[in-house]
């Protein structure tokens, strides 16, 4: 068991990362919004290279076998919800779905809801304030433990009255972030023009519009910009908050299963190189800073296996791996 009687009741983590070669880096960023630049007060530009929505999709993918769509085997027990359709085929799980179990696949529609959705809206009839908060975070247990992780709001479920904050967040961040701004052009070796004339010895198709061959259609030389960052200190950012994962008032085996998962996670992101995105590829630089609380030490990969090993059966009367049929 994890002490949580220190009076820093979350555990906080941070690791330098770097480029895996050079020196920029893609961050996060909309069309509409760019990059997430920030101003600090001392006047230092930083950026968001990945934000803490984003950060979650990527430590729940170690959990899945992806090729087979299954979880990992060292985390064999857990508790997930698979989707298929109505002729059987596989659609998602709650895992790869970003609402988890609030996902309009897990739960079914208003008027073909799966059985888990149905049973959600029981609970939530029930709960007028959330009395029934037990019997919501055993439900919650029982189908995705990884809900009670990562956080779920079950908007779709009644008055959307049950939800739960992230336990476990993650967050990448880079300081004195500077701009490398550079860009290319895609050539056309077929079509040098796509200019409307008829003549042309290049025009490919005589029955094809001359305004289906402009640059909007791939034709033609398309010259395009980019903006990367660079970066004096790249650091990812890691929050357990144990006080959270006690508020559920489950029994000790399952909080410290939730605990246990929650740094195996942490441990894969620290081991594994982290590519968000093409043009950020990034590895840890050094090793990890454990802020909180003292004296604690981030378990081994080795370890940590070994514990969930030992942990999930404890817990395994308390969780279903589920399938459901999606009818829309």
């Amino acid at each position: 068991m994890f002490d949580t009687t220190c009076k820093n009741n979350r555990i906080l983590i941070e690791a330098g990362m770097k480029p895996i070669q050079g020196n920029r880096f893609q961050p996060t960023g909309f069309p509409d919004l760019g990059a997430g630049e920030y101003q600090l007060h001392d006047g230092t530009y930083s950026v968001i290279v990945d934000s803490p929505q984003a950060v979650v999709n990527h430590l729940e993918q170690y959990c899945l076998d992806v090729d087979e769509e299954k979880l990992v085997d060292v985390l064999c027990g857990l508790s997930m919800v698979h989707v298929k359709d109505k002729d059987g085929h596989y659609l998602t799980n709650s895992i790869r779905e970003g609402h988890r179990l609030n996902s309009p696949y897990v739960l079914g529609g208003k008027r073909n809801r799966t059985e888990i959705g149905k049973e959600f809206d029981k609970l939530d009839a029930k709960s007028k304030p959330l009395a029934g908060h037990d019997a919501i975070i055993d439900t919650m247990f029982k189908y995705d433990v990884n809900s009670l992780l990562h956080g779920a709001w079950l908007s779709q479920v009644g008055e959307g009255r049950i939800k739960f904050p992230r336990a476990l967040s993650a967050f990448v961040e880079a300081d004195n972030a500077r701009t490398a701004v550079y860009g290319g052009v895609k050539r056309d070796h077929v079509m040098t023009s796509t200019s409307s004339n008829k003549d042309s010895s290049k025009k490919i198709d005589d029955n094809e519009d001359d305004e289906t061959r402009d640059s909007h259609s791939g034709h033609g030389f398309i010259p395009f910009s980019r903006v990367e960052y660079t970066s004096e200190k790249i650091t990812a950012f890691f929050s357990l908050d144990l006080k959270q994962l006690q508020s559920y008032g489950l029994n000790d085996n399952k909080t410290e299963l939730l605990k246990t998962l929650a740094l195996w996670k942490i441990r894969k992101f620290l081991d594994s190189p982290f590519r968000p995105r093409t043009a950020c590829d990034l590895v840890i630089a050094g090793d990890y800073t454990v802020t909180g609380p003292e004296k604690f030490d981030l378990p081994s990969s080795s370890e940590l296996d070994t514990s969930m090993k030992r942990l999930i059966p404890k817990c395994s009367d308390a969780m279903n791996e589920t399938t459901v049929t999606y009818k829309g």
